[in-house]
């Protein structure tokens, strides 16, 4: 269903570790050695894998673009996607290489995957959970001028390490402008995905 570095013989290489169930807690670890504060972490509700599979076959590119472990979504005030980015999109070993072709050299950084037919940032928020399992108020977000959502795991090791310090790195490119970030664990997500096969 998905293309995923973890499956192929190279994760070793990338850093990649076993997909598999991980705690709140250790997610919380996680997030605290990537430097994410509590404020701007997240986690992805699993039912966005269902989400994801509504698409006919006909957009086989949305389902596994949507179904990666490292993503980055910029939308606008309004709430429309601007930028998007994807793993599978990116080259370079034996880490990933985010800005290889300078993308992330302006704010809002060039897209690097298509956007059509991808979600609104208020329909991307319904399944986004606070770790109470709570749903997230859209309200929070409505006066920034960029909400910036992100896609890690625990499982992609160092490259959502460098994923997440590159995303923040660009933020600071955003001057006089203001922005949200939400950093969104999918860790459960893919276990999940694992465990029903």
């Amino acid at each position: 269903m998905f293309v995923l570095l973890g499956l192929t013989g190279c994760a070793a290489f990338y850093g990649f570790k076993q997909v598999k169930p991980r705690s709140d807690q250790t997610i919380r670890e996680y997030a605290n050695r990537y430097k994410i504060p509590s404020g701007e972490s997240f986690l992805l509700d699993t039912a966005f894998l269902t989400f994801a599979r509504t698409f006919d076959t006909t957009q086989k590119e949305v389902i596994k673009n949507y179904l990666q472990p490292l993503q980055a979504f910029y939308f606008d005030k309004q709430g429309s996607l601007l930028s998007y980015h994807v793993n599978c999109y990116v080259s370079g070993f034996p880490n990933l290489k985010w800005n290889g072709q300078g993308h992330f050299d302006t704010f809002p950084p060039e897209k690097q995957a298509p956007t059509a037919n991808l979600l609104h940032f208020r329909e991307l928020l319904q399944f986004i959970k606070n770790f109470d399992n709570k749903a997230v108020d859209p309200s929070g977000y409505a006066k920034a001028d960029y909400n910036v959502v992100v896609f890690w795991s625990v499982f992609s090791g160092r490259q959502s390490k460098r994923f997440i310090r590159l995303i923040k790195r660009n933020g600071e490119l955003a001057k006089g402008k203001t922005l949200n970030f939400l950093f969104v664990n999918n860790d459960y997500l893919f276990a999940g995905e694992f465990e029903s096969k």
